[in-house]
């Protein structure tokens, strides 16, 4: 059986890092961005990839809710 492959996406590198902490410790598989176009980049190469998306609800880059 292979790990679990989990998203996170998150701008804010402290809480990236925290929730890394503890799904590491569960043996997932985790990648994480802090940069939201980037992982919707790497979602739209390899979307098969991935179990679990967990994501930040606001993002400062956004202003009315779509990309600058």
């Amino acid at each position: 059986m292979h790990a679990k492959a989990i998203m996170l996406v998150d701008d804010d590198k402290d809480i990236v890092r925290a929730v890394r902490l503890g799904l590491e410790s569960t043996g997932s598989q985790l990648h994480d961005f802090t940069d939201s176009i980037l992982a919707l980049q790497h979602v739209e190469q390899d979307c098969k990839q991935f179990e679990v998306l967990v994501s930040g609800v606001m993002n400062e880059k956004y202003s009315s809710g779509s990309p600058a």
